[in-house]
C-alpha cells in the first residue's frame, strides 16, 4: 500500500505485524515527570519491548510487536490503576 503510494526507493524499511496502543491521560498530565520512564518500565518488566514512543499532549502512542497487545492491555491497565 504504502510502497505504492512512496515508491519503495523512499522507504527505509517496512515491518509489518505491529500495533499502536494510545494512552490518554489528563491535562494534568503534563506537570507530572517520568510519565513515559513509567510506561516503559512497566512494560518492560514483564518482557514487553516498546519499538516506539510518541507524546502528545495527552496522548501517549507506544508501538509494540502485535503478539504482546494483549499482555501490554493487562501490564498497562495494571499500571494505572
Amino acid at each position: 500500500a504504502i510502497t505504492k503510494t512512496t515508491g519503495p526507493a523512499s522507504l527505509i524499511r517496512v515491518r509489518k505485524g505491529l500495533v499502536e496502543v494510545s494512552v490518554t491521560s489528563p491535562e494534568s498530565i503534563e506537570e507530572v515527570p517520568g510519565v513515559i520512564a513509567y510506561l516503559s518500565t512497566a512494560l518492560a518488566s514483564e518482557g514487553i519491548n516498546v519499538l516506539q514512543v510518541m507524546r502528545c499532549y495527552q496522548d501517549t502512542i507506544l508501538v509494540l510487536e502485535e503478539d504482546d497487545l494483549m499482555s501490554a492491555f493487562r501490564v498497562l491497565r495494571r499500571a494505572l490503576d
